[in-house]
């Protein structure tokens, strides 16, 4: 570029003439000259545009010099500055490559031609080429995607784990599986993501394996970004993680079980509340009573009071206090904490909550019990329902006592003892 050129280009940045740049970056004779003048664009604040026919004439200039200027540095300037000025003129530049508004992609863009861009030097060219490949979908870019997904460039990284998600090839587990160790955590959740909706058994499995040896951070990130999934793949890998040694990931593994019981509702809520109790009763997780009960209280003595929230919160520890119900074993060394907190629900504002109390207190054989609603029913700390319900509970119990005992002794009575009926002559009982 002349000393004239540079001095011109300068000015024209300093005074926001986009009519000067956007002759430059079409028409200027220097590729350095084309270069600056796609910067100078991406770097116009979007105030100086005065009207949408202003902005779509940048953006055109920019798509025309993405598109089709002869140098590679100059395509990613203009690349770069739409992605700086409007995200629509990026979509518009991948859905023009990727033959997105034909049935099929256009003979002008073939997947090879793209799959060159991912070896160039400039990173904006290889973002656009794993877009493009992705939104194509063709399985035969997924060798080619996948050489990119430890690229240097953070923003390829994301976009070549969206296109293989897009291509949906199961040959790409491996390369997804490596990104769960990736670096940046945006990155680490997008490949859990990815290999969710891939979701055959080989991707969970690799879901699996990390969140088993990983870092307690990558679990964690494994964790909650599969708790907007909620898959039956996704509940088992969140039990597994529920004896994990790091308090966090348990919490977080309690946190997503419960999310996925929140989520649902009618029968479905209730054929995954099933499930979950078997899975948890058959892995054993020693501290999953106290995991849940620390998340339920955290979540009830938050300081969130939006209705929404609320709503939320009751769903919770209608659940919670459910699988207390359903898990709470007199031998185990949570049962105080876990009777407790059946106890406790009798109070709750909740009448489902406080009914799942009722009937699983009711269930239960430990002949201390009664004494310790008897005292729960004197309580003044209790509510006139709590201490009501309370009352109902003892009833409850006394009477399914009552109830087995006299079945039990019906059973030990000799026959020769029962009281003989009599039978007409047809040999039928009156």
């Amino acid at each position: 570029m002349t000393e004239k050129d540079a001095h011109y280009q300068y000015e024209f940045s300093r005074s926001d003439d986009k009519t000067s740049l956007i002759k430059n970056l079409v028409n200027g004779d220097e590729p350095q000259l084309r270069y600056r003048a796609a910067e100078s664009l991406g770097e116009l604040p979007q105030a100086t545009d005065r009207s949408a026919k202003a902005t779509s004439r940048v953006n055109q200039a920019l798509l025309r010099a993405a598109k089709t200027d002869p140098n590679e540095g100059v395509r990613a300037a203009a690349i770069g500055a739409m992605l700086l000025r409007d995200s629509d003129a990026f979509e518009s530049l991948i859905d023009d490559l990727s033959g997105h508004e034909y049935e099929t992609t256009p003979t002008w863009v073939p997947v090879d031609s793209l799959t060159e861009w991912l070896t160039v030097e400039y990173p904006e060219l290889r973002l656009v080429a794993v877009n493009a490949l992705g939104r194509i979908g063709d399985e035969r870019a997924t060798g080619h995607v996948v050489g990119v997904i430890d690229d240097t460039d953070v923003r390829v990284r994301m976009a070549a784990i969206e296109a293989l998600e897009e291509i949906d090839d199961p040959r790409s587990v491996p390369a997804l599986r490596s990104r769960l160790l990736d670096s940046q955590q945006q990155v680490r959740k997008r490949a859990t993501g990815a290999l969710a909706s891939v979701g055959t058994h080989r991707a969970f499995q690799a879901l699996s394996q990390v969140a088993d040896a990983g870092p307690r951070e990558v679990k964690l990130d494994i964790i909650e970004s599969l708790a907007t999934v909620g898959t039956d793949s996704s509940l088992s890998i969140f039990v597994e993680r529920l004896s994990d040694p790091s308090s966090k990931v348990r919490t977080a593994a309690v946190r997503s079980i419960m999310e996925l019981l929140t989520d649902d509702d009618g029968e479905l809520n209730r054929q995954t509340r099933q499930k979950v109790a078997t899975e948890v009763r058959a892995a054993e997780p020693p501290e999953f009573i106290t995991d849940l009960l620390r998340v339920v209280d955290e979540a009830t003595n938050g300081d969130e009071t939006a209705d929404e929230d609320e709503t939320t919160e009751e769903l919770l520890r209608r659940n919670a206090t459910w699988l207390v119900g359903a898990l709470i074993d007199t031998e185990s060394d949570t049962y105080t904490e876990a009777s407790e907190h059946l106890i406790q629900s009798l109070d709750d504002p909740d009448p489902y909550t406080a009914k799942i109390a009722i009937s699983a207190l009711s269930r239960l054989e430990d002949d201390d019990l009664n004494k310790r609603l008897y005292e729960t029913m004197r309580s003044e700390d209790l509510s006139l329902n709590g201490r009501k319900r309370a009352a109902v509970t003892i009833k409850n119990r006394v009477a399914r006592q009552s109830e087995e005992t006299t079945t039990s002794s019906e059973a030990s009575t000799p026959a020769s003892d029962q009281p003989e009926r009599e039978t007409g002559e047809h040999g039928d009982t009156s």
